[in-house]
């Protein structure tokens, strides 16, 4: 069965600054990461089923899962992409593992009258800016992912987790 799947993803504007982002900087240059000059982070919701439309989804970013005074969002695009000079992980949970939040912004989805909504899952994705390479990587993945609940995700595009 092919259900559905919408993805509004969330960060700080341009010149706001990302406590969240800054603590887990200092947690990779404290791992031995060297070039980490800043990190942001982007909440990822996935929202599984349902008829939305654009409507729909542009009222859950604004209304639900972003600031519009200090966040921006994009509704099925990226809010970054890899480069050169900045490596993105991406972590969500695994199927099965409990996330308040999930079920939190599922009864809040329900409440702001968007109905058939099946599942909604939340990741996140680091966006390091610096000069990495392979062996900082493997760090990074190591300090981000607690591999018992979590997994990294390689494109949000192709993201399908199971729903429980």
């Amino acid at each position: 069965m092919n259900i559905p799947v919408n993805r509004i993803e969330v960060g700080k504007k341009p010149g706001f600054s990302d406590p969240a982002g800054e603590k887990t900087r200092q947690t990779l240059l404290d791992a031995g990461v060297k070039d980490v000059r800043e990190v942001k982070i982007i909440q990822v919701w996935l929202i599984y089923g349902g008829m939305l439309f654009w409507r729909d989804l542009e009222m859950l970013a604004t209304e639900l899962f972003a600031d519009p005074v200090i966040e921006e969002f994009r509704i099925n695009r990226s809010l970054a992409r890899q480069s050169k000079n900045q490596k993105i992980v991406g972590v969500a949970y695994k199927p099965g593992v409990t996330y308040s939040s999930e079920e939190t912004a599922k009864e809040a989805i329900r409440d702001l009258g968007v109905q058939w909504i099946l599942g909604i899952k939340n990741g996140q994705k680091y966006v390091i800016r610096g000069l990495i390479n392979d062996t900082e990587l493997k760090t990074i993945h190591k300090e981000l992912i607690n591999p018992v609940i979590q997994y990294m995700v390689e494109d949000w595009d192709k993201e399908t987790v199971i729903l429980t």
